[in-house]
């Protein structure tokens, strides 16, 4: 891969853009006075703890299974 680009496109995002700008302008424009981006996959903005447990038991039989698929490479 020589370049990658990634871009969260769409109205969603244009209304977003707008409401941020707004806000910046006049902060008591809006009943609101923050944005939070939850379309993008960032759970991590409303306070959500990664998810740890999953991660680590996925990757503990994943490197059982490669260093398995290695030996029988090794040995055949």
């Amino acid at each position: 891969v020589l370049k990658c680009e990634y871009a969260v496109r769409g109205e969603i995002v244009n209304i977003t853009q707008r409401l941020q700008q707004e806000l910046q302008e006049n902060p008591v424009s809006l009943p609101f006075d923050e944005i939070l981006h939850c379309n993008i996959g960032n759970p991590q903005s409303l306070g959500q703890q990664p998810i740890t447990f999953f991660e680590s038991k996925l990757s503990r039989y994943l490197i059982k299974f490669l260093e398995e698929q290695l030996v029988l490479i090794v040995t055949v």
